[in-house]
């Protein structure tokens, strides 16, 4: 039996992973049924993607809460360390990061936008299915829909 390298079982899971996940996870629709939250997203053309939060379910202690203290999310990767506290604010609190822009940097432009859109959902929604990261074709287009600037410094 030949034995492949550690990282060419992880791509290959990867890849396993990906051919089994639902075509909505490419770029989520509005059919999907209650998604209480949502993220508007769109590429920077620096190989970063931007998301700003469009709507969340209230947050009771948003208003007080220090958006980068909730606490860290165990890693998949134990050897890493845990996520930052950024993630798990981004999936438990969502409500906190209102006005705030979230960078999801890349290595490289993206040559597929689909996966680059599961890539934002996962790092945006995680599992969760009442959420969802719409991909715009740029930040003037998220300004549109929000009536707003997006990409102004905060």
């Amino acid at each position: 039996m030949p034995r492949f390298h550690p990282a060419t079982r992880a791509c290959a899971a990867l890849l396993a992973l990906a051919a089994r996940a639902p075509a909505a996870l490419e770029q989520p629709s509005a059919d999907l049924g209650a998604v209480d939250t949502e993220w508007h997203c769109w590429y920077n053309d620096d190989t970063t993607f931007r998301c700003r939060l469009a709507r969340a379910p209230d947050d009771p202690g948003a208003r007080d809460a220090e958006p980068d203290r909730a606490p860290a999310r165990s890693s998949l990767y134990p050897r890493r360390g845990p996520l930052p506290a950024i993630v798990g604010t981004i999936h438990q609190h969502p409500a906190r990061l209102r006005g705030r822009t979230i960078t999801i940097p890349l290595f490289s432009a993206p040559r597929d936008v689909r996966f680059a859109a599961m890539l934002v959902q996962g790092v945006m929604c995680g599992a969760r299915p009442a959420c969802r990261a719409l991909i715009f074709d740029s930040a003037a287009a998220v300004a549109d829909a929000y009536e707003e600037d997006p990409a102004r410094a905060e």
